[in-house]
């Protein structure tokens, strides 16, 4: 079991749990296809452990890769799916400035990476040695270049990749040849593979034009077709028309011998007379699909690995490709196994594509009549099939509408009770006075009125007002019997015989104030880089004060260790001035003395 964990974007190793665990998930899938997707889907509940963790760009690692968060659903029903791409993604948000360069696939990667508009932090090995040639005429991303159907490393070598982490592996071939064997139309029966039966061509008929003095002549074997070894197998003759003129000068005579090694070769390089295999396998189906022994995590089976179909009706072997996986790490499984045609899997298709249509195109005149009648028939599917498939779109959006419907019910009424939960709350609150004494009525004489029974509490219509013996409150403002006040505002003239702790007076005027500061107390008033402060020792504005006995002048503001700034006059006895006391008739002396 791999139980997936989450760390934060930029993670390059996975040393420790990340940020944590999310050990609640009940749905986690891997989706990968040779040369194709690489992708994750989870299922995890709103109450799981660590779901606050989940976020776009965070990373998943799982089956010892990481994947990073693109999108997340909506909740429904306390799952949400959480969507992330392999972090091998990143390639395509690189750019590549235009560069024509020829090499092996590793040489080529340097040119990659000198002509990336950014760093590339991924490492790439090959074991192709062959070379090849990349004109990139205009800006292309670097993963465009690797695996576009043209001017790409798949066009060019004929490769497959595998993605590790920050690590691109491009070889010749993925996986490699194994022993297991899929015995089909014993335990195993597929609708689509049953299609792919009955189009296999059981032989070719192989000729080639020839234009002498503007004639065109049509040389064939006189055999007219060459069978392929599995012909006898199949009740039906499927032949198949191969146009070999480009294989000749257009000076040279096409010869019969010639057209014949042509066809011999042809069949033998296409595998025609074989089935292409196209099979999905699911986890049931393995233990009775695959030759195998023990369970299935100890099958060492991966993408890419080939694998031998056997028609036991027919008495076949064709090789398959595992050209698609999807894997369940929290079971530690795969789900499915997909199984294709060894030289149709994506990668071969791309290769082969070019000198496909080209033989498609010269087969168009002797086949035009099949094309057009396949053409129809086609539509004629295409029209049922999408009909089929819009039908499964409309069951399918009509059970989302309901599960979302209920889902709103649902929170209509959680919503509801915590309202009515919310209410009572409140109402005890305001009512948590209510169970003292009962009230009576008095007169003007303080004799109490007969005829009023006691009451418990007096309330106004609208409820806000409340008035009951331990005290009353008017819309949530409470004066308790204990003498506790609670509300938004104070308003009066008078507050008489009470300590206010921990309180700001604004926009009043205080009268008539006795100041005890003893010990540490003081006034202070501060603001921007100034500060006034009071105290029993006296006052000062920053560091120049008044004092007992003494005027301290060594601050800033109307007092500076040059001058005295004051508009009046500064009366007193005697001045002390650099360690002299300085007495009026002093002073009058050195009056005189200055003239």
């Amino acid at each position: 079991m791999s139980i997936p964990r989450i760390y934060p974007d930029g993670t390059t190793t996975p040393d420790t749990n990340g940020l944590g665990r999310l050990s609640d998930a009940t749905r986690l899938e891997i989706t990968e296809k040779i040369n194709g997707s690489y992708e994750l889907e989870m299922d995890y509940p709103v109450d799981g452990i660590n779901f606050q963790l989940i976020a776009k760009n965070r990373l998943i690692y799982t089956d010892k890769q990481f994947f990073q968060i693109y999108e997340t659903s909506r909740e429904i029903g306390g799952i949400v799916t959480v969507y992330a791409e392999h972090v091998s993604y990143r390639l395509s948000h690189i750019p590549v400035v235009p560069f024509t360069a020829s090499g092996t696939p590793t040489q080529l990667w340097e040119q990659i990476k000198s002509h990336a508009v950014s760093t590339i932090p991924f490492t790439f090995k090959s074991d192709i040695q062959t070379v090849g040639s990349l004109n990139i005429d205009k800006p292309r991303s670097v993963k465009d270049i690797l695996m576009a159907s043209d001017n790409s490393f798949l066009s060019v070598f004929k490769g497959e990749f595998n993605w590790d982490n920050w690590n691109i592996n491009f070889n010749k071939n993925r996986g490699v040849a194994t022993s297991y064997v899929v015995r089909y139309g014993n335990n195993l029966t597929d609708v689509k593979q049953e299609e792919n039966l009955q189009e296999v061509d059981t032989a070719i008929f192989p000729y080639a034009t020839s234009k002498q003095d503007k004639e065109t002549t049509t040389i064939y074997l006189p055999e007219k077709v060459i069978q392929t070894k599995n012909a006898n197998l199949f009740s039906y003759s499927r032949i198949l028309p191969v146009d070999f003129s480009q294989k000749f000068d257009s000076k040279e005579t096409p010869t019969i011998e010639a057209l014949r090694q042509l066809g011999n070769a042809y069949i033998k390089d296409n595998n025609v007379g074989e089935p292409k295999v196209s099979i999905d396998v699911t986890f049931v189906d393995l233990s009775q699909t695959l030759e195998y022994k023990g369970t299935l995590s100890a099958i060492n089976l991966h993408l890419g690995d080939r694998l031998t179909v056997i028609y036991q009706s027919l008495g076949i072997h064709a090789t398959a490709e595992i050209t698609q996986t999807v894997k369940e790490p929290l079971q530690d499984r795969f789900k499915t196994l997909h199984l294709g045609d060894f030289q149709g899997s994506l990668t071969n298709s791309i290769i082969h594509n070019d000198a496909k249509n080209q033989q498609n195109l010269n087969d168009l005149n002797n086949r035009i009549d099949d094309v057009e009648q396949g053409a129809k028939d086609d539509l004629e599917k295409e029209k049922e099939e999408t009909k089929r498939k819009l039908t499964e779109v409309d069951t399918k959006a009509s059970k989302q509408i309901q599960a979302a419907q209920k889902a709103v019910r649902e929170i209509e009424e959680k919503t509801g009770k915590e309202i009515d939960d919310a209410k009572k709350q409140i109402s005890d609150f305001v009512s948590r006075n209510s169970s003292g004494s009962p009230l009576q009525f008095y007169d003007q004489n303080g004799n109490i009125v007969q005829g009023i029974p006691p009451v418990s509490t007096i309330k106004s219509r609208d409820g806000n007002f409340e008035l009951n013996s331990s005290g009353f409150n008017w819309g949530g403002r409470l004066l308790g019997g204990n003498g506790q006040l609670y509300a938004d505002g104070i308003y009066g003239e008078t507050i008489t015989g009470y300590d206010i702790n921990g309180a700001h007076i604004k926009g009043g005027t205080l009268e008539g104030v006795t100041f005890d500061a003893t010990q540490s107390g003081y006034f202070r008033v501060a603001g921007g880089s100034s500060a006034t402060v009071m105290s029993t020792n006296g006052f000062s504005v920053n560091q120049s004060g008044f004092s007992d006995g003494y005027i301290n002048l060594t601050g800033a503001g109307n007092w500076s260790p040059q001058g005295f700034y004051t508009p009046g006059k500064v009366t007193c006895s005697s001045a002390h001035i650099g360690g002299q006391d300085l007495t009026g008739a002093d002073i009058a002396k050195l009056h005189r003395l200055k003239g």
